[in-house]
């Protein structure tokens, strides 16, 4: 279908808008319809304060996205790294959004079809839609009349898959933007609660003011031995009782794992070798290079003209001081045999080009050449593009269309834009309407030449992965504990690497990609036993359940040290202060036998406290002092400190303006409200994850 082919054709990286606005259409039409196996399971996949996810509409909404991603993308598939990020995409999003439209009903916040309307074809397009190039015109920029025909053929055109997937597509942002717009609705309620006052703003105003140069000295905490203090059980549990909320965590798994990488062997270096001898003959004289080169090597041959920089470094040489028909010998270089033909020498052309167009939405060769011939003759080329140009956006701007690089246009543009002069135009027929096209600048010309390459990469075998495949399978027949997979791996000479923190949501294992799966098993299996084989992209893996958990908070047992340094910290900064304490800087300092150091400069908006770094409680005590004042000992995250005031600074800033810091206070506030406000309503939220039910 035309439309659809359009939208491929024009398909760009997908630009994420994170946040509520992403995935409207999970709440929407997948979530309210349809039914398959996953009901007669009764699965759900979530739980969204007591509303359930049915699985099915869950996987529906991920084929949906998984579908935009390939339009905007321009290909037919995505790899398991990017459906990884699909899923974690349609997860957070089907929270949030869960989330948002619970609020706006109690609120009473909806986004009406007229106010959809407005900011789709409306004054005011949102930005969702005006990122998206289905919905632009030649020059690569939004045009609504572009998204009116599209729309217009969606209403015309008949029921089939493609004309399916395109009223899919449009949905899908057509959602996007209503949740935007619900989302912006609830900000700006709730932004209401959370504005400035005058207090804050003059607090804010005062603290720039002044600025402090202060001298100190720290007592850092390692000078006092941690084996000198005692700390008694019940102080631990005291403290984990009192810090127990910042110890929740989510249902963990800690595995630990052997890998086996899909390595070539030695025989499979030597077929590729052989591979690559046996062409080397037909390579050195066929006078058809391309099409020998095209279906034989991994690259295949594009007619690249190579420069001194873009050049392979071992070919650079070669290349600029052989002659054509030069060819090397068969090398390998890191894991890939080669060898080179010159096919071009002596070629001078820049590296860049800058074009411009008028595009008549007519073959119209007789205006085309009256217009070249003006051009030609004098006449202003940016208001003959203003004139004539269907491209209406690059008109308005005389026609530019850009830098362009070259071998980044293909074909009869490519050729002639980087061998005609500049100032100098030519026609393309592109099918649908005729493009004058003007090289209005270039780069300077450089020497190239034109090489073709015919190469190999050595990649590991079918036998060579069933040798590494049987390899890891004796490890797991041999381990029935993780003990027993400890002393296996050890005997094997192989590395056991540790994963902790593993949970439901994790797309995959420490730094093993596509091991979703070992997440699974790992939910599903008791610790200490030992994993079949699992097959992760390129690397072959046996796992071991080293623990689980499934408590809502870290275990006192784990969180035992970490508290009993705190604790010991705590009780180190009391001894401290008792010791120096009414003492100046100088006295402390000759006591430990330290330097004094100065920072310069400091007030209650600085983030770091000279080279002591990150010392909040230290720069709130520096900024208050008064002119040659001493403060009370400090206890800081490095040590304890004593500080005195050694100058004062009037800083120059504009007279009071209360309405001016106030604005500057809740920009601050709404850049970082979206992300707040629905963090606080997920973790005041009673969510359950399922998504193993699933994948």
């Amino acid at each position: 279908m035309a439309i659809l082919g359009r939208i491929r054709a024009r398909g760009i990286l997908l630009i994420v808008v994170v946040g509520l606005a992403m995935l409207a259409f999970i709440i929407g039409d997948f979530l309210n319809s349809g039914a398959t196996f996953f009901h007669s399971m009764n699965s759900n996949v979530a739980s969204v304060n007591g509303k359930k996810v049915d699985a099915m509409k869950y996987q529906a909404a991920i084929e949906q996205l998984t579908d935009v991603y390939k339009i905007e993308y321009g290909r037919n598939d995505v790899n398991e790294d990017m459906m990884a990020q699909i899923r974690t995409q349609v997860w957070e999003s089907t929270i949030s959004e869960m989330l948002l439209e619970e609020e706006a009903d109690k609120l009473g916040l909806t986004v009406t079809d007229a106010e959809l309307s407005d900011h789709i074809i409306g004054n005011n397009v949102h930005p969702i839609i005006m990122q998206r190039r289905a919905f632009a015109d030649q020059s690569g920029r939004f045009n609504k009349q572009v998204l009116i025909n599209f729309l217009s053929n969606l209403e015309q055109a008949g029921d089939n898959d493609q004309m399916a997937q395109a009223k899919s597509y449009y949905m899908f942002w057509e959602n996007m933007v209503r949740t935007d717009l619900l989302q912006s609705k609830y900000l700006a309620l709730l932004s209401k609660a959370v504005v400035a006052n005058s207090l804050e703003a003059k607090a804010a105003y005062d603290a720039r003011l002044t600025s402090n140069d202060v001298e100190y000295v720290l007592y850092p905490y390692y000078q006092l031995a941690d084996s000198t203090f005692s700390v008694a059980d019940s102080e631990i549990k005291e403290r984990y009782k009192k810090q127990l909320k910042s110890y929740a965590q989510e249902p963990y798994r800690s595995v630990a794992y052997v890998r086996y990488e899909k390595q070539p062997s030695q025989a499979d270096f030597q077929e590729a070798e052989k591979f690559i001898n046996n062409l080397k003959a037909e390579f050195d004289t066929t006078s058809n290079v391309a099409e020998l080169v095209t279906y034989n090597s991994d690259v295949p041959y594009l007619g690249t003209n190579y420069s001194e920089t873009t050049i392979p470094a071992d070919l650079k040489d070669f290349a600029f001081n052989g002659k054509v028909g030069d060819v090397t010998p068969v090398t390998l270089v890191g894991d890939i045999y080669r060898t080179a033909r010159i096919m071009q020498t002596g070629i001078m052309s820049p590296d860049s080009v800058k074009l411009a167009h008028i595009y008549l939405a007519q073959v119209d060769s007789v205006r085309a050449d009256s217009i070249m011939t003006a051009v030609k003759k004098g006449a202003d080329w940016g208001e003959l593009a203003k004139q004539y140009s269907a491209d209406t956006q690059s008109a308005a701007n005389n026609g530019e269309l850009g830098w362009f690089e070259e071998n980044s246009l293909d074909g009869e543009i490519g050729e002639q834009a980087f061998t005609l002069p500049e100032k100098q135009m030519f026609l393309f027929n592109n099918g649908q309407g005729l493009q004058i096209i003007r090289i209005q600048e270039r780069t300077p010309l450089r020497q190239k030449v034109k090489v073709a390459i015919l190469e190999r990469k050595v990649a590991p075998s079918s036998r060579t992965i069933a040798d590494t495949y049987n390899e890891a399978k004796k490890l797991a027949a041999a381990s029935k504990t993780t003990e027993q997979f400890n002393e296996e791996a050890q005997k094997a000479g192989k590395s056991v690497l540790p994963a902790v923190n593993v949970v439901q949501g994790s797309e995959k294992v420490g730094n093993l990609r596509q091991s979703r799966p070992v997440v699974r098993w790992a939910f599903q299996a008791k610790e200490g036993e030992v994993s079949d084989v699992f097959e992760c992209d390129d690397v072959i893996v046996v796992a071991t359940l080293v623990k689980a958990s499934d408590e809502d908070h870290r275990a006192l047992d784990d969180v035992k040290d970490e508290l009993r340094t705190e604790i010991i910290r705590d009780k180190k900064a009391d001894k401290m202060i008792a010791e120096i304490n009414g003492k100046s800087v100088e006295q402390v300092a000759q006591m430990l036998n330290a330097e004094i150091d100065t920072v310069e400069n400091v007030n209650a908006a600085s983030y770091y406290f000279g080279g002591a770094g990150m010392e909040p409680a230290v720069i709130g005590k520096a900024s208050t002092l008064k002119q040659d004042e001493t403060s009370a000992p400090v206890k800081g995250e490095k040590g304890v400190y004593v500080l005195h005031d050694i100058a004062q600074h009037e800083n120059a800033v504009a007279p009071f303006d209360a309405k001016t810091e106030i604005n500057q206070i809740n920009m601050r506030t709404m850049y970082a409200l979206p992300q707040q406000a629905i963090e606080t309503l997920k973790q005041k939220a009673e969510i359950e994850d399922k998504r193993l039910k699933l994948y």
